[in-house]
């Protein structure tokens, strides 16, 4: 496949570059063919040298699982890498079911609550990095109303204590501790994609149609102080669109 286009190499420039290298040896000029075979490698070369990003090259390396139609579209060139932030917010209880769901098929994409469409990205993603954040207030309001930080200075210790799931197709593929996620006993700004996240040494692949599920496990017997509690669920990494 011709990675060229979602490396965003100029093709022109690197087949210039390339003649010249040819020429300044002494040698002849390459072929059609020789020609193709010397920009692929220059292309996974760039790969290797960090031309692209950790998620960038993730999606790289899963070209072969994603759809016909999008392989066709990278090989035309017309594909381009994106950066992706989906969100969610919700209102959680520590009373009842230890299992409290952020993400699921219901979910309606609406500004300020979610950015997901049902529970599905709208392109392939590698999730990179995540966030998670909480909020307090004294009366019933709207996720989209609450206010989120991520340092544990009202965050209550049963959710602190819980783990995040993340689920692909209904099999969990990352647990985190809730904690992880806070600035535990810091009162510093937090300063979106910088060190309030939490960056998966293993991003996560994700394909279009696969299901993805977001929750919070609660540990046993959990309480919550007095008040409405929100919790806010950031998956961040890099998406690959087709473009027109």
């Amino acid at each position: 496949m011709d990675l060229i286009s979602s490396t965003g190499i100029n093709s022109q420039e690197l087949e210039g570059a390339i003649g010249a290298t040819m020429r300044s040896a002494g040698l002849p000029p390459l072929n059609a063919a020789q020609m193709a075979a010397a920009k692929a490698g220059a292309a996974n070369f760039a790969i290797s040298r960090d031309i692209l990003s950790r998620g960038q090259k993730h999606l790289n390396s899963r070209l072969s699982d994603l759809s016909v139609d999008l392989q066709r579209a990278i090989k035309e060139g017309k594909t381009s890498f994106i950066d992706i932030d989906y969100y969610i917010r919700k209102q959680v209880s520590a009373a009842g079911d230890a299992i409290q769901p952020l993400l699921e098929s219901s979910s309606e994409r609406k500004v300020g609550t979610t950015n997901f469409d049902k529970n599905k990205f709208d392109c392939p993603v590698s999730v990179s990095a995540v966030r998670l954040a909480y909020a307090l207030s004294i009366a019933l309001i709207a996720a989209s109303a609450a206010k989120f930080s991520n340092t544990d200075v009202v965050t209550p210790a049963s959710l602190l204590n819980g783990e995040l799931v993340i689920t692909r197709n209904g099999t969990e593929v990352i647990t985190i501790p809730v904690a992880k996620a806070f600035n535990i006993g810091g009162a510093y700004a937090a300063v979106q994609n910088n060190f309030d996240v939490i960056r998966l040494d293993a991003p996560l692949f994700f394909k279009q149609d696969d299901s993805v599920g977001v929750s919070i496990r609660m540990p046993e017997g959990s309480t919550f102080p007095a008040g409405n509690h929100y919790v806010e669920a950031r998956l961040i990494g890099t998406g690959i669109k087709v473009v027109s």
